[in-house]
């Protein structure tokens, strides 16, 4: 989530000590702010994983680490009046054919 005022943090080792929250900074202000996650996944915060910044302002995340162990799962963060929201997109649970489990990769975004 990125404007032309604001730029969005999420995750990291701290994950901000277990809260669903993304930071906001506010780019002309520079006041930090926070936004509150809405998901149905059971584990959201995570560290060393890949991400792709949409033209829309949402953002795709592909794996990591989650509570210590590689996860391969993609999620997609969109703000939504107040809040972000994540929903799962695909993982190795639903039989695709995708990248195994991962961490500190490298993600671009074409078209």
């Amino acid at each position: 989530m990125v404007s032309a005022k604001e730029i969005a943090f999420f995750g990291g080792m701290q994950a901000e000590a277990g809260k669903n929250t993304i930071g906001v900074l506010n780019l002309l202000t520079n006041q930090w702010s926070s936004l509150a996650i809405k998901s149905s996944l059971e584990n959201i915060l995570r560290d060393d994983f890949a991400v792709a910044d949409m033209k829309d302002g949402s953002f795709f995340t592909l794996g990591g680490y989650v509570n210590g162990s590689r996860v391969d799962d993609i999620c997609k963060f969109k703000h939504e009046g107040g809040h972000v929201s994540c929903d799962y997109i695909a993982g190795e649970d639903n039989g695709n054919c995708g990248p195994s489990k991962r961490a500190s990769m490298s993600v671009g975004v074409h078209g």
